[in-house]
């Protein structure tokens, strides 16, 4: 199968898509034509893993069905803890609810879904360059979420990579953690709008491209939205939904209720939908700034602002919104071209009537006050024993406003990340004054005790090095980090280290 490029450009094969993560446009990878689908009743008598396989082969078929049974059995070995044997962790809410289902990152090894994502991209890239063979050495430039950029790090790949992240991230301490001699980790001081973009336009530099191939090199481009990413989204909805069939005697369409911060799963629940899957209403929560709600309903997008620049956030900004227009635009690369120059530009851009129609069909937005963030912790606790983070609670207000109560559907909520890693705005809800006002370790334990959560060795182990928590700070442009790098040029250590975020 061939894949071409939201913003124009020859298609490349599957392969060439998820070695270089980025158009020679600066463009995300998008398949040139939908596979067959995948028969629902097949799926019901195969395992997670197996039902992922078949996902990805429908995809990446130059990859045969039991060569991705291999990548997804090594890359879940790498995620085993305890000796135990890992499978996809969706289960039941509970049996009070027997239409509601979680999928629940909670024990990952690092405690984020990305942990997935990143173990077989760590097991597909080696080999999708073994089968293209070509003599330059690879080297992986990763503008990612924090959640992403901690669960790569803790995989060797034996890939030379260069990792970028927000200087204010809440994952630095365990970043901090990780030292490699195939991985530099920079922070950067400004927003991660600014830094995606300008990957974007490095991925659509030729002379950097030419340089580095004189010097015997290949550039890799990972960030949110790359195929790999979006593909084990889609992987794992088709594995819930099959699970979900397998337990359920008259199958209905699954409702899917996920952050904004997860765009990923947003744009792999698309592609499960194309192979006919029953994927229903997707719900989307987001914060006070409600600038994917305004877009649905108004179709005016204006970006988060913070003091009149762009936010610096932990969490992404929608990078998968140039994947879901491309798709709503009908492949128009004039038209998205025009829209991604006009928020580039101004942060602000404007769509038509019928594109609010199509980027309404099956898809809710609902932004959520930051009390009323507060409300549904609460609540979801009380009412399921569950401890969420704020992305989940702002997803869960979204599904329970906009919803309908006489839905037919099943729900599968997505809790992507641990609470554990929201501990600033859980131990305001769930400690009291004294104990939410502790040190960081002090609060994050007291919450895997209230919660049940479970704290992982790097997260365990970043409390002990919290006074060794500096990265080096990317003073120049990436282009110059990557020269630097393979010149033997060490990036600028600051002078104190970075300050705490909450």
């Amino acid at each position: 199968m061939n894949y071409f490029s939201t913003r124009g450009g020859d298609s490349v094969s599957g392969i060439d898509a998820i070695i270089r993560g980025l158009s020679l446009t600066g463009g995300l990878f998008i398949p040139a034509s939908l596979p067959e689908p995948l028969d629902l009743s097949t799926l019901t008598s195969l395992s997670s893993q197996q039902v992922m396989a078949m996902f990805f082969q429908r995809y990446l078929p130059e990859f045969s069905l039991d060569e991705w049974g291999s990548i997804l059995g090594e890359a879940f070995r790498m995620l085993e803890e305890d000796a135990e044997s890992l499978e996809l962790p969706f289960t039941q809410l509970n049996s009070y609810f027997p239409d509601y289902f979680i999928l629940n990152a909670d024990d990952l090894p690092t405690g984020s879904l990305d942990d997935i994502s990143a173990a077989i991209m760590n097991v597909l890239l080696p080999r999708a360059l073994a089968k293209r063979n070509r003599s330059y050495r690879p080297i992986l430039l990763n503008v990612h979420t924090d959640d992403f950029a901690v669960a790569s790090s803790r995989l060797a790949s034996g890939i030379q990579k260069l990792t970028f992240v927000p200087d204010r991230g809440s994952r630095r301490y365990e970043l901090a953690g990780f030292a490699r001699q195939d991985e530099i980790i920079c922070a950067y001081p400004e927003s991660f709008d600014e830094r995606y973009l300008e990957l974007t336009k490095l991925a659509a530099d030729s002379s950097f491209e030419h340089t580095l191939n004189g010097l015997g090199f290949e550039p890799l481009f990972v960030g949110p939205g790359h195929l790999v990413g979006v593909l084990t989204a889609g992987a794992m909805a088709a594995a819930v939904i099959a699970d979900i069939a397998r337990h359920t005697d008259n199958i209905r369409d699954v409702d899917f209720v996920v952050s904004r911060g997860h765009l990923d799963v947003l744009a792999g629940l698309v592609y499960a939908s194309s192979l006919q899957l029953p994927v229903g209403t997707v719900f989307v929560g987001e914060g006070e700034s409600s600038s994917m709600t305004d877009l649905l309903r108004t179709g005016r997008y204006v970006q988060e602002t913070k003091k009149g620049k762009r936010a610096n956030k932990d969490d992404a900004s929608p990078v998968n919104l140039e994947r879901l227009l491309f798709e709503v635009f009908g492949h128009d690369v004039t038209r998205l071209t025009q829209v991604l120059d006009d928020i580039e530009r101004s942060g602000k851009t404007c769509l038509s009537d019928t594109e609010i129609e199509l980027l309404n069909h099956s898809l809710v937005f609902e932004s959520c006050d930051f009390k009323g963030c507060q409300r549904v912790m609460r609540s979801v606790y009380d009412r399921a024993d569950y401890l969420v983070d704020r992305g989940t609670a702002e997803a869960i207000a979204c599904w329970e406003q906009r919803s309908k109560k006489n839905t037919d559907a099943n729900t599968c909520f997505i809790l992507a990340r641990s609470p554990l890693l929201d501990h600033y705005l859980c131990g305001r809800v769930f400690l009291n004054a004294q104990e939410a006002g502790a040190g960081r370790p002090e609060v994050i334990r007291l919450l895997a005790v209230e919660s049940g959560a479970k704290i992982w060795p790097s997260l365990e182990r970043s409390f002990d090095n919290a006074q060794d928590n500096t990265i080096p700070v990317l003073t120049g442009t990436l282009k110059e980090a990557v020269m630097n790098q393979l010149n033997g040029v060490c990036p600028k250590m600051p002078e104190q280290e970075i300050g705490e975020a909450n």
